[in-house]
């Protein structure tokens, strides 16, 4: 088990991961900001009945 890479995977694991929860997180808002956007655009483009 006295791997010298073990640490490395580890931090690189817990890097990973931490940018995994950014990078979603940042995403899920990027999304809905484009939902809305794209709601926005067609209530405005679309004649209202």
């Amino acid at each position: 088990m006295a791997d010298g890479r073990f640490p490395v995977h580890t931090e690189n694991f817990f890097m990973i991961r931490i940018f995994l929860e950014k990078f979603s997180s940042f995403f899920f808002v990027w999304s809905t900001e484009i939902d809305g956007f794209k709601t926005k655009m067609d209530t405005e483009i679309s004649p209202n009945p």
